[in-house]
């Protein structure tokens, strides 16, 4: 089935990225500990969401990228915000602006992921983390994720807001319309 962008309402792609951008927000702004464990694709919006977990273990046949430059859309997850912070403005603007695939070695190397283990080990290895973190006093970790989630929290926010609203403008252009035929 192919797509028709043509038919995509404004209203429906609003919809669309508020709800996007409110995981993020769940995902960042609860009080527990958010863990990734992958393996495969994490495309765009996929990979975004890892970006948004606390301790994230990979898979070694974990392959991930931002294809959004070149459909003509724009990140979302407060990528923006958090990817420049975390590995630098230039890194950050190659990851997105190229979208060239990145297996699960080279974002150890950018320290995007805590660990890579072999791909059958890596349910395993998520929940050794899950129970090693959940072992720790839910106060103290709780308290810890709102401390350094808030002071993230301004520039967080207005990633989230700016990327949503050129999201929701970005799928309306007739370039992306095109790019999605």
């Amino acid at each position: 089935m192919e797509f028709d962008a043509q038919v995509v309402t404004v209203e429906a792609t609003v919809a669309h990225i508020k709800g996007i951008q409110k995981v993020t927000r769940d995902l960042m702004f609860s009080e527990m500990c958010v863990i990734g464990a992958v393996h495969g694709f994490a495309v765009s919006g996929g990979f975004e969401w890892l970006l948004n977990c606390e301790l994230f273990d990979a898979a070694d046949d974990l392959v991930a990228f931002f294809p959004k430059m070149e459909w003509g859309q724009f990140p979302t997850g407060a990528v923006t915000h958090l990817l420049p912070q975390t590995i630098g403005h230039q890194r950050a603007m190659e990851l997105l602006v190229l979208g060239e695939w990145q297996s699960a070695e080279m974002l150890a190397r950018r320290v995007l992921v805590n660990s890579v283990v072999p791909a059958a080990d890596v349910a395993a290895k998520g929940e050794e983390v899950a129970h090693l973190a959940g072992s720790k006093s839910p106060f103290s970790v709780g308290h810890l994720k709102k401390l350094l989630t808030q002071v993230l929290t301004d520039g967080f926010q207005n990633a989230l807001t700016l990327e949503e609203d050129i999201t929701i403008t970005a799928f309306q252009t007739e370039e992306a319309k095109a790019r999605q035929r």
